[in-house]
């Protein structure tokens, strides 16, 4: 009887995640295990560390900075009335639409937090034959866009902009 509850279980569960449509994100940005949320849609981990913890920290009216790999999110002084978790998630370059990346896009969460002042996203640009006035960061609500070019500015190898509200943001040629 008990083998039959936890067949019955794994069948429900993998008919959750194993559909043709990929399931939505939890409104916590949580998925089943063996899946990880990217731009609201649980994906399969393609490896144990696609699927580890995402950075968080918590961000408040002193500012402050969360990064994560080759990408960072910097918070002025007075852009936030009150504290918020905040998550950076990696998503795949392949999965953007509408804007040429020349990284994989980062996903700020939660994606609803607007800024009272501009916050700055910076994204590392590797293996880019552009030089630096060709590119760009851009923000979106969902990796197909619409993508809205910030106001900032490029090095050799990073690229900055000035966002007025968390969501997806790429580096990509202008």
């Amino acid at each position: 009887m008990r083998a039959r509850i936890l067949l019955a279980g794994s069948l429900l569960l993998g008919a959750c995640v194993g559909q043709q449509d990929d399931p939505p994100c939890s409104a916590e940005g949580t998925c089943l295990p063996g899946f990880r949320c990217v731009a609201e849609i649980c994906e399969p981990c393609e490896g144990e560390s696609s699927c580890s913890p995402l950075p968080s920290q918590e961000l408040g009216p002193g500012g402050g900075s969360i990064c994560s790999g080759t990408s960072c999110l910097t918070v002025p002084s007075g852009a936030l009335d009150d504290f918020v978790s905040f998550e950076l998630a990696s998503v795949p370059a392949a999965s953007i639409v509408g804007v040429s990346p020349l990284s994989d896009a980062i996903e700020v969460r939660p994606v609803a937090t607007r800024f009272e002042l501009s916050a700055e996203v910076e994204i590392e640009v590797r293996g880019s034959t552009l030089g630096s006035d060709r590119w760009a960061v851009y923000h979106a609500d969902a990796p197909s866009g619409p993508w809205t070019r910030l106001e900032g500015n490029a090095t050799a190898s990073r690229a900055r902009g000035l966002a007025d509200r968390a969501g997806l943001f790429v580096a990509a040629g202008k």
